[in-house]
């Protein structure tokens, strides 16, 4: 079970109820900037032929959203209708490559979001 961490200063993972509080702070701008990101969790296996492809994307999709959370990154509130909204206490951190910093795979050469087919929104990894 993971442990979550009640403030930057603890060294935990950001936990719900802290990035449920963050997003509760942020300012127009912020969000008008990015700061809270939304990804797609709900087409993650369209288009596989078999099981096994199925499987792949599913633990594909399943490591990002590890590396995601050892990034810094937590839902803000569940997940809803396929989509999720996350926040990072790091208001720098984006979930999109290019946009600085993007750290999401440690030094960036990891796994990368593409965006869903069906919604536009960071969904798959390459």
């Amino acid at each position: 079970m993971r442990r979550y961490g009640n403030g930057p200063d603890t060294g935990g993972r950001l936990g719900p109820d802290e990035a449920e509080e963050i997003a509760a702070r942020l300012t127009e701008d912020e969000l008008e900037g990015g700061r809270l990101e939304t990804i797609c969790v709900k087409w993650i296996a369209d288009e596989a032929r078999t099981l096994s492809e199925a499987v792949a994307h599913l633990r594909d999709f399943a490591d990002w959203l590890a590396e995601l959370e050892s990034d810094g990154w937590q839902l803000v509130e569940p997940i809803d209708g396929g989509h999720g909204h996350l926040v990072n206490r790091d208001p720098r951190m984006r979930t999109r490559e290019g946009s600085a910093p993007y750290r999401v795979g440690g030094d960036g050469s990891g796994m990368k979001p593409r965006a869903c087919a069906r919604c536009g929104v960071p969904a798959l990894v390459d």
